[in-house]
C-alpha cells in the first residue's frame, strides 16, 4: 500500500488506529498507492484523498454527496489514459444524467480501470449497471466528506442509504477532513487511519458578535470594506433570505454583481443571482455560498473570506469544524478571514446524551415490530401496513430529527441523523449559547487579530421587503405547479420531482396521496384550497393539509375496520363530552390500538383530533365543574365524496390490530414526551 515510506515523517499505531504523519507539501498519493480500508481522518483539506484514490490503479466506486462536488471532481481528473471516469448524478453544465443502460456501455467497452464517481442519490443506478458478481469484491468502495452525510441526511434520506451498500464491499472507506464519532457502532469497530502534517498553525481570524437584527447590515458594510483592494469576498451564510438581506443592502451598482451558490431547490428564491459551481476561480466580486458548498469544492483564487452564524437559527450556526471546512476551500490562501455572529437567543434546550437518543429509536423499532406482527396474519393488510409502518417511522422524531429509516424493506436507526442532532446539540450548547463560550472557541482554534461585540438594538429596516418579494415568489411557484395539475391528467410525477422546487414537490405528493380517494375535480379543489389561503397568500406549513388528511384517511377506511368502529363506538352521534373526556377517550383508545398510535398530549389536541373525523360541535352547555359540553352531530365533516376505500381489497372488514388482546398492548412512552413527536398513522 505504501510506495514511498521516505514522505511518511512518523507513523503511530495504536489498537485500530494507525496515525501517518506526512512530509509537509506532500500529499497522501505521494505515499500511499490506494487509500485504506476503514475511516479515513484527513485532519487537512486539499491533502489528497480523493485524489490519491482515482489514480489508484484498481476499480473504485467514489459517492459524493452533491452533485457539484462530484461533477467538479472528474471535471478536473487528467488520468484517462489510464482511467475510465463516469459521472453518475443529475445534469450539471459539464456533465449528463447517464441512464443505467449508458453507464452499464461505458463500463463493458473499457479496458481500463473504472472510476464511477457517483451522487449518493444516484448509487442504486450504479450498482444495477455494473452487474458484476464480483462487484463487491472487484471495486474499492468510498464514501468521500462523510460528515457531509451525517449532517445533511436529515433532509436527504438517502444520503443514509448508501452506507447499505458500504458494508457489503471487502474494501472500503469513509473520508473526511472533519472526522466525527459516528452513533453506529458498526461503523466504529472500522480501523481509523489519521493523516496529518506535522505543523499546522491557527490562522488568524476577526470575530464580531451582535443581536441578530443586525447581522446582514455588518455583513453588507463587511464586503464593501473588503472590496476597497479590488479583491473577491466569499461569504459563507447557509440563509437565503439572510443572504437577500445582505445584497438589498449593498449599493445598486453592486447589486448586479453578487452572486449566489445555493442548491437547485433554492434557485427560484435567489434569482438572476443563481450560480452553478462551474469554476474553480471566482469570477464575481461577491460570491454566496450555501451549505450545499462547504465541503468538497475546490476554489483557486485568493480572496476575502466571511462566514456567517446566526445562534438562534440552527441551520446556519458554524461548528469549529465546519469554519475549518470552508476555509479549507481556498486553495490559494485567503486575504482576509471574518465570523460574524450573533449567540443563540431563546430557552436553553434538554440536553440528550446518545444512549437516551438511542434508546428512544430502539422503543420505536419496537413498536414497529409490532405492527408487523399485528398484520402477520392477514398476508392482503399489506398495503395498510406499509401506511401504519412509514408514519410511525415518520412521526418518530426528537428536535425535528427522525430516529428511523427505512433500509430496503426494514426499518432501522437512522443513525446519521442522530449523529446530525447530537452535532447540533454540541454546537450550541458548547459554542452559541452565551457570548463568552463563542469568544473562547474561537480564541481556542484561532489567532483572534480582532473582537468586536455590538450591543444595539435596531430592526432591520430592509428584511420586511426580502420577505414580501419571497413571499410573491412562493406564491408564483405554486400557482405554476397548481396550474400544471390542472392543465394536464396525464403527469410523470418521478421525472416531474428531479425538475421542480421543495414547495412544488411537497404540492406534487400531497396531490398523489389525495388522488387515491378523491375525484379529480375535488382533488384539485382541495389541493388549491389547502395550499393558498383566503388572502391569496401560501398556507405557512403544511399543519391544514395534515388536519385533511385525516379527515380523509379516516373516511377512507373501511367500515368495521376496528380503529373507525371504536372511534364510533366511543362517540356515538348524539353523544356529549367535554374536553378532558375526550382526551381521556381519545388516548384510550389510541394507546390501545397496537400500531403505535401516539399519545394525545392535552385536551385541546384531542379536539382538535376529534373533529378532523366527526363533526363536533360546542353546546352552550356546562356540566357541574364548568366545563363547557361538546356534542357529536355527525361524520365526515368535511363533505368528503370518496371513490375509493382503504382496505376494501382486503379478505375480511376487520383488521386484526390486537386491539382486543391484553397482551399485545405495549403503548410506546417515553421520558420525554414534550421533545419526542410520534404522529399516528393518519398524519402524511
Amino acid at each position: 500500500m505504501i510506495h514511498t515510506p521516505k514522505n511518511i515523517l512518523k507513523t503511530t499505531t495504536t489498537e485500530n488506529q494507525t496515525t501517518y504523519i506526512l512530509k509537509d507539501e506532500t500529499f497522501i498519493g505521494d505515499s500511499f498507492k490506494w487509500l485504506p480500508n476503514g475511516r479515513i481522518d484527513k485532519r487537512v483539506t486539499g491533502i489528497g484523498a480523493t485524489y490519491c484514490e482515482l489514480y489508484s490503479k484498481r476499480n473504485s466506486i467514489i459517492v459524493e454527496p452533491l452533485r457539484a462536488i462530484a461533477s467538479s471532481k472528474v471535471e478536473k481528473h487528467t488520468g484517462k489514459e489510464t482511467h475510465t471516469v463516469i459521472y453518475v448524478g443529475g445534469p450539471t453544465n459539464v456533465h449528463p444524467a447517464l441512464k443505467t443502460a449508458q453507464i452499464k456501455k461505458a463500463i463493458e467497452e473499457s479496458d481500463k480501470f473504472i472510476k464511477i464517481v457517483v451522487v449518493a442519490d444516484s448509487l442504486k443506478k450504479v450498482i444495477m449497471a455494473i452487474e458484476d458478481e464480483e462487484l463487491y469484491n472487484n471495486y474499492f468502495f468510498m464514501v468521500d466528506e462523510i460528515d457531509t452525510f451525517q449532517t445533511d441526511s436529515g433532509y436527504r434520506s438517502k444520503l443514509e442509504d448508501a452506507m447499505d451498500y458500504y458494508f457489503q464491499f471487502n474494501n472500503r472507506c469513509v473520508v473526511s477532513a472533519t472526522l466525527r464519532e459516528f452513533c453506529n457502532p458498526e461503523l466504529m469497530e472500522e480501523p481509523l487511519s489519521i493523516f496529518n502534517y506535522d505543523n499546522q498553525p491557527k490562522k488568524d481570524i476577526t470575530l464580531t458578535i451582535a443581536g441578530q437584527a443586525l447581522i446582514d447590515a455588518l455583513v453588507a458594510e463587511m464586503i464593501k470594506k473588503c472590496l476597497g483592494d479590488t479583491k473577491p469576498v466569499l461569504i459563507a451564510y447557509n440563509y437565503v433570505l439572510g443572504i437577500l438581506n445582505v445584497i438589498q443592502k449593498l449599493p445598486e451598482e453592486l447589486r448586479d454583481k453578487c452572486r449566489v451558490m445555493c442548491s437547485s431547490e433554492s434557485k427560484n428564491k435567489v434569482g438572476d443571482h443563481f450560480l452553478e459551481f462551474n469554476s474553480s476561480e471566482l469570477k464575481y466580486p461577491v460570491t454566496f455560498i450555501t451549505s450545499a458548498y462547504f465541503s468538497g469544492i475546490d476554489i483557486q483564487t485568493k480572496c476575502h473570506v466571511i462566514c456567517v452564524a446566526i445562534g438562534s437559527k440552527q441551520y446556519t450556526t458554524l461548528s469549529s469544524d465546519r469554519l475549518r471546512q470552508i476555509q479549507g476551500r481556498l486553495r490559494k490562501g485567503i486575504l482576509s478571514n471574518h465570523l460574524v455572529c450573533s449567540p443563540y437567543a431563546g430557552i436553553v434546550p434538554k440536553k440528550l446524551d446518545k444512549e437516551y437518543i438511542l434508546y428512544a429509536a430502539n422503543k420505536t423499532m419496537k413498536a414497529l415490530k409490532c405492527v408487523q406482527h399485528v398484520y402477520s396474519d392477514d398476508k392482503d393488510s399489506g398495503k395498510l401496513m406499509d401506511k401504519v409502518r412509514a408514519a410511525v417511522s415518520k412521526g418518530a422524531t426528537l428536535n425535528k430529527y427522525r430516529l428511523i429509516r427505512k433500509s430496503k424493506e426494514e426499518y432501522s436507526p437512522a443513525y446519521f441523523n442522530i449523529d446530525a442532532l447530537l452535532l447540533a446539540q454540541k454546537t450550541l450548547l458548547e459554542m452559541y449559547l452565551t457570548i463568552d463560550l463563542l469568544k473562547a472557541k474561537i480564541e481556542q482554534e484561532y489567532n483572534l487579530k480582532s473582537y468586536k461585540e455590538i450591543k444595539i438594538d435596531i430592526k432591520d429596516s430592509t428584511i420586511d421587503l426580502v420577505k414580501e418579494n419571497q413571499k410573491a415568489i412562493l406564491l408564483q411557484e405554486v400557482e405554476d405547479v397548481l396550474t400544471l395539475l390542472e392543465s394536464s391528467e396525464e403527469l410523470d410525477f418521478k421525472e416531474l420531482a428531479k425538475e421542480v422546487t421543495a414547495k412544488q414537490n411537497q404540492i406534487l405528493k400531497q396531490y398523489q396521496n389525495v388522488r387515491q380517494f378523491l375525484s379529480r375535480d375535488d382533488c384539485l379543489i382541495w389541493i388549491r384550497q389547502l395550499n393558498i389561503n383566503k388572502e391569496n397568500k401560501v398556507e405557512r406549513d403544511s399543519r391544514k393539509y395534515n388536519g385533511f388528511y385525516k379527515s380523509l384517511i379516516f373516511e377512507a377506511l373501511v367500515e368495521g375496520h376496528v380503529y373507525k368502529t371504536r372511534i364510533l363506538e366511543m362517540f356515538p352521534i348524539g353523544s356529549e363530552h367535554t374536553k378532558q373526556q375526550v382526551f381521556t377517550r381519545l388516548n384510550s383508545i389510541n394507546l390501545n390500538a397496537d400500531i403505535g398510535f401516539s399519545r394525545v398530549k392535552s385536551p385541546t389536541e384531542a379536539m382538535r383530533t376529534l373533529k378532523t373525523m366527526l363533526i363536533v360541535k360546542s353546546s352552550r352547555r356546562r356540566d357541574t365543574s364548568g366545563n363547557t359540553i361538546q356534542v357529536i352531530r355527525g361524520i365526515n365533516p368535511r363533505g368528503l365524496k370518496l371513490i375509493a376505500k382503504l382496505g376494501e381489497d382486503l379478505k375480511t372488514n376487520e383488521m386484526h390490530n390486537g386491539l382486543s388482546i391484553k397482551e399485545n398492548v405495549q403503548p410506546v412512552d417515553f421520558e420525554f414526551s414534550n421533545v419526542l413527536e410520534f404522529i399516528d398513522f393518519m398524519s402524511d
